[in-house]
């Protein structure tokens, strides 16, 4: 990790706290988007990773009994649906 690029080091430290709080369900998940940026781009590079506010994940759903169970192990680890209005509908 390049210790002069604070965004890496704040996303990185995102990451690590939502693992964490995933537990073993981390372990079937994968982590793309803005977090997980710094830490597939291997290059050196001009800019500075950018700082994101969320962990964007991918599990592998094949059954609808797949995507609720999944559903309540997030629950069960005190994740939550976000329903505001503005919230995103990607799942």
């Amino acid at each position: 990790m390049n210790a002069r690029d604070p965004g890496l080091e704040a996303n990185v430290a995102l990451l690590r706290d939502v693992v964490l709080q995933l537990g073993t369900l981390a372990e079937s998940l994968v982590f793309v988007g803005g977090c997980a940026t710094g830490l597939l781009v291997t290059a050196a590079r001009a800019q500075v990773v950018r700082v994101t506010v969320d962990v964007d994940a991918v599990a592998r759903i094949e059954t609808i009994g797949d995507y609720h169970a999944i559903e309540r192990r997030l629950e069960r680890q005190g994740f939550v649906r976000d329903r505001s209005p503005d919230a995103p509908i990607c799942r």
